[in-house]
């Protein structure tokens, strides 16, 4: 299965780092605002695997 995140998230990297993303999209999931894109389930545990696997921090 290929779960697609929408280009949104991927401009979030501009201005916060993994670590805040990760706390905003799995954690907390108050992001996307409003959950405007839709995002799953499924594509909330994409980042949190991919949080979870090394991604960079700083």
């Amino acid at each position: 299965m290929v779960l697609f995140l929408c280009p949104f998230f991927w401009r979030l990297f501009d201005v916060f780092s993994a670590s805040h993303f990760y706390q905003q999209v799995v954690v907390s999931k108050i992001m996307p605002m409003t959950n405007t894109t839709g995002i799953s389930e499924a594509e909330r545990m994409v980042v949190e695997q991919w949080f979870e696997s090394g991604a960079r921090t700083d």
